[in-house]
């Protein structure tokens, strides 16, 4: 039932204008196509990723005559290791495509503006991510190709070392930054479109609203982008355990790695409630955790990501440290306006909903208002 309700809604959002028909069609080609282009970025890379560990195979079999490295930090394990990385990043990168198409269904169908104008900021992010994989590939490709040659001349039993990678896989990255420039800056356009249309008067005239609304999406990009983040880095972790390194087969690094990713789910949850019932206890909860995940992503930071050179760990960490800010600051905000009346409100919508209403009234600000009474400024 609330099911068909949601689609009914959803029908009558994206078909009320030709910006929002043209706003989804948009961010469904983007989806569709970014996706594409990254699932062939994947295919490429992890034919790479065979490569290097037939390099790897071949030189463990004659130790005594690989050539002092070409780069002193690093050996074909760890270049094996790197693009294992890397494949793992192009499956996050495919699954936050699908995650922002859902965000657009959801800010569409709510007429959230904030929502649609975070999505904006997020797409000038995607765009930043595939410059850095364009910049990583190129990287890595030539010190690998570098290392190649120079192990070819050693010995004639290493005369049978892949040939140099192929740089495929970096010209499919420039297209793919192509097509998120061109869809980044449809998706500002089109935002400030449905900006005009929603009006922004459906927020001026919440209040303490304005907070929930924001720190409610911060919560939604925090659970894909921590989660994302502490997963790729525990898979780092695991890659690196078999490595004569002190801080990366630390056990207990990775013991408390997996204990960070399990409080994610609980420290949105707790804050998504500790905000709906303007519980202070909920949101103290929520803002030690926090802090205890930024004290952490700094130490991650400086400890193994920079000297290894992971370009996207690197993003992802400062994403999350600079979203764990912004989500405690708004938290603030939120709490100095409890007993304002939000609860009330979200009880109130609550009841609007089930009778089914229009935005009812968490998206007005207004739980009595009737239907189609929005002024457009």
């Amino acid at each position: 039932m609330k099911f068909n309700k949601f689609r009914e809604r959803l029908y009558k959002r994206v078909t009320e204008s030709r910006w929002t028909m043209l706003y989804i069609i948009i961010a469904a080609l983007q989806m569709i196509i970014a996706i594409g282009l990254e699932a062939a970025i994947f295919s490429l890379n992890s034919k790479i990723t065979n490569q290097i560990e037939i390099a790897k195979n071949i030189t463990d079999n004659h130790p005594e005559l690989q050539v002092a490295l070409a780069n002193p930090d690093y050996d074909y394990e760890k270049y094996l290791q790197q693009f294992q990385s890397i494949t793992h990043s192009n499956i996050w990168f495919m699954v936050f495509q699908a995650f922002v198409f859902l965000l657009s269904l959801i800010g569409l169908s709510s007429q959230n503006t904030i929502e649609i104008i975070v999505i904006g900021i997020i797409n000038i992010l995607l765009l930043l991510f595939a410059l850095i994989q364009v910049f990583q590939s190129t990287k890595w490709i030539n010190r690998i190709n570098e290392q190649l040659d120079k192990d070819r001349t050693v010995s004639p039993a290493l005369a049978n070392l892949p040939d140099n990678l192929p740089k495929t896989v970096i010209k499919v990255e420039v297209v793919l930054v192509l097509v998120l420039l061109v869809f980044a800056i449809a998706s500002v356009y089109l935002g400030y479109r449905l900006y005009r249309q929603f009006g922004w008067n459906i927020y001026k005239k919440i209040g303490a609203n304005i907070q929930m609304q924001i720190f409610i999406m911060l919560l939604k990009l925090m659970f894909l982008l921590l989660m994302s983040f502490q997963i790729l880095n525990l898979v780092f972790l695991f890659q690196n355990k078999n490595i004569k390194d002190s801080d990366t087969s630390n056990a207990s690094t990775i013991i408390f790695q997996i204990v960070m990713v399990s409080v994610i789910v609980p420290m949105v949850v707790i804050a998504w409630w500790g905000v709906r019932r303007e519980n202070i206890l909920a949101m103290f909860v929520f803002a030690l955790i926090a802090l205890t995940t930024i004290v952490y992503f700094i130490y991650v930071l400086a400890r193994f990501i920079i000297s290894r050179d992971e370009n996207i760990l690197t993003l992802l960490d400062i994403l999350g440290i600079a979203l764990c800010i912004a989500s405690m600051s708004v938290a603030y905000m939120a709490v100095r306006n409890f007993d304002g009346g939000l609860k009330d409100l979200f009880d109130k919508s609550n009841v609007t909903q089930n009778q089914g209403l229009d935005l009812g009234g968490l998206e007005s600000g207004q739980p009595n208002r009737k239907p189609n009474n929005v002024i457009i400024d």
